[in-house]
């Protein structure tokens, strides 16, 4: 899946490629394509590993939570993807809509549910007698924390340059 899916997306993003067949529809401005393959592979990757069998179902549960987030993530890019396709950008500046948020905080918290997937955690879970719903609570509320520091970390970043080149300028 991975393999012939990867190959396929870096084919469909060839510029060759687009030239020889004809067709360079997928470049949508601001460095951002419409390649629906690396989309479809985690959608499947989600759907499968939300169905894969556990030993327990404790770990059922959690690799159903981690696949959803997934599949949620795949989703959240396809909606990027009409937004772009209905409203292409008009600037060759960097630009998201709110739904790449979506997509990147469920890619995080699907990783983070994933990491805690693995059977020695999820023996410790049932001994101590947590269920998948705190465990969901607590990596979501990780991952906002983990996203918020980001994007506090960025902003300082952008302001110190601002404040720099403000300084440069006088």
């Amino acid at each position: 899946m991975f393999l012939g899916g990867g190959l396929l997306g870096l084919l469909l993003e060839s510029k060759r490629i687009r030239r020889v067949v004809g067709s360079d529809c997928s470049d949508h401005g601001a460095g951002f394509t419409l390649n629906p393959l690396p989309a479809l592979v985690i959608f499947l990757l989600g759907v499968l590993m939300s169905r894969h069998h556990q030993h327990s179902r404790l770990s059922s549960t959690i690799h159903t939570q981690w696949g959803v987030l997934l599949a949620a993530a795949a989703v959240s890019r396809w909606l990027t993807y009409i937004v772009f396709f209905l409203a292409p950008p008009r600037s060759t500046a960097p630009t998201r809509p709110p739904t790449e948020v979506l997509t990147a905080f469920c890619l995080a918290a699907g990783g983070l549910v994933f990491m805690c997937s693995n059977r020695d955690t999820v023996n410790y879970l049932e001994r101590i007698g947590v269920d998948a719903m705190f465990s969901l609570t607590v990596t979501v509320g990780v991952t906002a924390l983990c996203m918020s520091w980001a994007t506090v970390v960025v902003a300082v970043g952008a302001w110190a340059k601002a404040a720099q080149e403000a300084e440069e300028d006088v």
